[in-house]
């Protein structure tokens, strides 16, 4: 029984030894120019949306529809505009 207690101390006492060492990994190296995932036409969309919405004055628009049970359960269509 004590040779289990004392297995088990050490067991615990060394785990907790490696965990408060150091982690010495470094960061990996940037391996040059990466290439870019996403298309030249959607690029240049995602630029242009972001210019659209860094302009001083935009609006728009939302029209949505919501479909609510009526008291006898039948479906009611709600149009929001």
């Amino acid at each position: 029984m004590q040779l289990r207690i004392l297995a088990f101390l050490c067991i615990l006492l060394s785990g907790g030894a490696v965990g408060l060492a150091p982690a010495t990994l470094g960061a990996a190296e940037p391996t040059g120019q990466q290439k870019s995932e996403i298309n030249a036409e959607a690029s240049a969309a995602l630029r242009h949306m972001g210019e659209a919405l860094r302009a001083q004055q935009f609006s728009f628009d939302a029209q949505t529809i919501r479909a609510y049970a009526g008291p006898h359960g039948e479906p009611l269509h709600i149009f929001h505009i």
